[in-house]
């Protein structure tokens, strides 16, 4: 040899030219065949699908604030407990004290002025001598689980603040209620 440097090989041979073949594809060359990608993204599919499952039924929270109100509240009044237990279910208020049900109310929520407006209407106005004793009042959450609402009869002006010292200011917990023994 005469002191010349063979020539490098192409580092991209030309396919046309003699080069090397492309690798092999499929499940025999050591990759994703067709059957096994299309299982691992229906896999993924139902991940997924069941992730926003679990986030929107368990996660995400509630949607407005009458979903909010959804459940048992216990009543305390000047940071007592009362023996007054709120049952909300759909539009449906309902006082429980002592294990004795109370008047059914239809809940209407006005969560657009400031403080939030709430309105009790009777449901069965049977037997009410005079005007239906409405109730109309404000409302404001502390977070998921606690909520004050000052109301007064429809025959007062509805309430402007529920820090008046001298208004009667409900403060609701939620709380989950166990069923009585049979």
């Amino acid at each position: 040899m005469t002191g010349q440097q063979p020539n490098p090989p192409a580092p991209f041979p030309d396919r046309e030219g003699g080069g090397k073949p492309p690798p092999p594809v499929g499940e025999r060359a050591g990759g994703l065949g067709s059957r096994k990608l299309a299982r691992v993204a229906a896999l993924v599919v139902i991940l997924a699908a069941g992730g926003f499952a679990v986030w929107y039924w368990g996660f995400r929270g509630p949607r407005d604030d009458l979903e909010r109100f959804q459940g048992d509240w216990q009543v305390s009044v000047a940071g007592r407990k009362t023996p007054v237990v709120i049952h909300v279910a759909g539009d449906q208020w309902q006082s429980v004290s002592n294990a004795v049900d109370g008047k059914v109310y239809r809940i209407t929520l006005n969560a657009a002025p400031d403080p939030r407006e709430i309105d009790l209407d009777p449901v069965d106005t049977a037997g009410i001598k005079g005007p239906v004793p409405k109730l109309h009042g404000i409302y404001a959450f502390d977070g998921n689980n606690t909520v004050r609402i000052r109301v007064n009869d429809t025959t007062e002006p509805r309430p402007q603040t529920l820090d008046d010292p001298d208004a009667v200011v409900w403060e609701l917990t939620k709380v989950k209620l166990k069923a009585a023994p049979r």
